[in-house]
């Protein structure tokens, strides 16, 4: 022995701890691959469970717009055949409108005829009533006239 006190001791103790070591060591890194899985678990857990929820509120959202767009749909369907309603309303007026100013045009053209018809009556009438006014004029002249002739110089 070499006269080295502890120098003995302290390379028997070194195997033991350097043993200790390694089993703290591989106790750690066991820990820590355990913490690893179970960390890479809880977030596989949470993905899985964002996604589900992401997924339910995607469904929800496309039910809402499904609904929203079917009410959309029959609200337009609503307004295009009221539009319809009111376009063959409007034209049903229309007809009627233009049947009335045809008959107003209608009995304005007869009535023309009727006032030039009147017209040529009344001019006619007037004609007629100047010749028998001549002829009564002319009957009660014609008579004295002769008279005249035939009663000769007695008169």
């Amino acid at each position: 022995m070499t006269g080295e006190p502890g120098r003995g001791a302290g390379e028997r103790v070194a195997p033991a701890v350097s043993a200790q070591v390694e089993q703290i060591v591989a106790a750690a890194e066991r820990t820590a691959a355990d913490l690893r899985r179970e960390a890479e678990s809880a977030a596989r857990r949470r993905a899985s469970e964002m996604r589900s929820a992401a997924e339910s509120e995607a469904a929800r959202i496309r039910a809402e717009a499904d609904a929203a767009r079917e009410r959309w749909r029959a609200e337009a369907e609503r307004i295009e055949r009221h539009g319809e309603e009111r376009i063959r309303r409007i034209s049903d007026i229309s007809d009627s409108l233009i049947e009335s100013a045809d008959a107003i045009a209608d009995r304005l053209r007869a009535a023309a005829t009727v006032q030039r018809q009147l017209d040529e009556l009344l001019g006619a009438l007037g004609a007629a009533a100047e010749r028998v006014a001549s002829e009564v004029a002319a009957a009660r002249a014609w008579p004295a006239d002769d008279v005249g002739e035939h009663a000769g110089p007695s008169a």
